[in-house]
């Protein structure tokens, strides 16, 4: 999971996994070749799968952490990507426990780039959520 981690910390492509595996192995890397910690998936789709597990656990604690909140924003933009479809990005700005944090939250896929559309969306995600009561609140 390190290693999946620090590909897509570093903006290194997922189809690299195995050859950065094949060099960790090559340079003997303790954690990774111990008899407690045995890796056998090694190409890019599991790695997509790992990468998946990391982002969901952040994603649950970042959702966690907004349950304990005193108070939270959320910023969010509309952009359009190389292949012509419409997301939403969702950045949250929360005080928890005296310290201020700023998150990414979630990259949504919009169906429609109207505000109607948008606003639905956001309400639809912290409703799932049970934050929705928080956001009536505030509007």
């Amino acid at each position: 999971m390190k290693v999946v981690f620090w590909l897509a910390e570093n903006d290194i492509p997922l189809n690299k996994l195995s050859k950065v595996m094949h060099l960790c192995r090559t340079l003997e890397c303790p954690q990774l070749l111990s008899a407690s910690n045995p890796i056998t998936y090694e190409n890019h789709v599991s790695g997509r799968q790992v990468l998946s597990a990391i982002s969901d656990s952040i994603e649950e604690t970042i959702w966690k952490e907004l349950d304990e909140a005193i108070a939270f924003g959320i910023m969010i933009d509309e952009s359009t990507d190389i292949s012509c479809e419409p997301h939403l990005i969702i950045y949250v700005k929360y005080c928890l426990r005296g310290n201020i944090k700023i998150n990414f939250l979630k990259l949504l896929k919009l169906k429609d780039k109207d505000s109607k559309s948008i606003f639905e969306l956001i309400i639809g995600l912290f409703d799932e959520k049970g934050e929705l009561l928080l956001i009536y609140y505030f509007i």
